[in-house]
C-alpha cells in the first residue's frame, strides 16, 4: 500500500506492520488452550495474526525488526525455555521498548483522531 510511513514520513510502499512483535503472536498461538487467537471484538472468530496495518516504509520496519529480533532472542525465548532471567543487552533494549511504546501511541492516535487537542491524552 502506497502511503506516508509514520516514523521517517516519506511517502513509500507501506509494510503491515505487527503493533505487537510477531515473535509474541506465534508464542501465544503455541501456548493458547486452542492453538489459536481469537478475535477482540468477537472471541468466538479465530484470528491468523496479531493485529497488523500499513504503518512503516521498508527501511524503518527493518529497524525495528532488528530490536525485536535481539529481544526474541536474548530474552524473550531464555526466559520461556531455560527459566534464564539474567541477560546481557546495551542500547538495542532500549530502543525495543520505545519502538514498542511508538507502535502503541501511534495505534491509540489513529484509532482516537476526532481529538482536536493533544492535551487530553496527558
Amino acid at each position: 500500500m502506497h502511503g506516508i510511513c509514520a516514523l521517517c514520513k516519506d511517502e513509500t510502499n507501506l509494510k503491515e506492520s505487527h503493533l505487537i512483535p510477531k515473535f509474541v503472536g506465534k508464542w501465544l498461538k503455541r501456548t493458547s488452550a486452542t492453538g489459536y487467537l481469537r478475535d477482540i471484538k468477537n472471541i468466538n472468530k479465530r484470528q491468523q495474526d496479531i493485529f497488523k496495518e500499513y504503518l512503516l516504509c521498508h527501511n524503518c520496519e527493518i529497524l525495528f525488526s532488528g530490536w525485536e529480533k535481539l529481544f526474541s532472542e536474548q530474552i524473550f525465548l531464555p526466559s520461556l525455555d531455560k527459566k534464564q532471567y539474567i541477560s546481557s543487552y546495551s542500547e538495542w533494549l532500549s530502543k525495543f521498548c520505545a519502538s514498542l511504546s511508538w507502535r502503541t501511541l501511534i495505534y491509540i492516535k489513529r484509532q482516537n483522531n476526532d481529538f482536536n487537542d493533544e492535551s487530553e491524552y496527558f
